[in-house]
């Protein structure tokens, strides 16, 4: 769970990040995460952090003998 808080948080930054570079800084800080499409990021950050727990969890119960 606190990985999964920590994928969201740290894509959440990341994107901002992006938004204000690419932008040349233009915008304020907080204009720039009012745009940010808050829900819609934030979903997306969550099926990508979810997708990477169930390979891990799938390589980690059904993979080659070695994991354990």
């Amino acid at each position: 769970m606190i990985f999964t808080l920590f994928g969201i948080l740290w894509g959440f930054i990341a994107q901002v990040y992006s938004i204000q570079t690419s932008t040349g800084n233009t915008e304020s800080l907080w204009d720039t995460i009012k745009n940010y499409h808050l829900l819609d990021n934030v979903s997306h950050a969550i099926i990508q952090t979810s997708s990477f727990w169930i390979m891990y969890l799938i390589a980690r119960y059904h993979g080659p003998k070695g994991y354990d």
